[in-house]
């Protein structure tokens, strides 16, 4: 699965590319995303905007945007309305005007639960993380 999507934004790059933003970038599949465009000597993106929620689950990340200066990370939870509009100004802003040319909506949770112990909260996060926050990441950023 992995090796598909890297030969889609390969794809994608070779398009001309020029700027991204990964929400869920702080670890996991998100974080290996932003390394592999952040190393790679093909795609070179001008902007990998890397969106996480908690600096404290981030410090990887954060030094990866010390370090590398095409990588800005942003602080975005995708279930807070006002965290997205600020997460939006934050990308224009560096963009100037340019436009974001690719929104990988990677954020997201998934429970060790099942049909026994999953409960109405469970399902109303999930909902939130999984379909509606992508959602106004995608209707915010369009």
């Amino acid at each position: 699965m992995f090796l598909y999507f890297v030969l889609l934004l390969r794809h994608f790059f070779i398009c001309n590319m020029k700027s991204i933003l990964i929400t869920g970038a702080n670890r996991g599949i998100g974080l290996g995303i932003v390394n592999y465009l952040a190393s790679s000597s093909e795609l070179k993106p001008d902007y990998i905007f890397a969106g996480y929620r908690k600096p404290e689950e981030s410090k990887e990340l954060l030094e990866l945007g010390q370090s590398k200066k095409n990588v800005i990370p942003v602080r975005l939870d995708i279930t807070n309305d006002e965290s997205i509009k600020d997460a939006k100004f934050e990308v224009e802003g560096k963009l100037s005007g340019k436009g974001l040319n690719m929104l990988i909506n990677n954020a997201g949770v998934a429970k060790k639960l099942n049909i026994n112990t999953i409960n109405e909260n469970d399902m109303l996060e999930t909902y939130r993380n999984n379909v509606i926050g992508p959602w106004k990441v995608t209707k915010v950023n369009y």
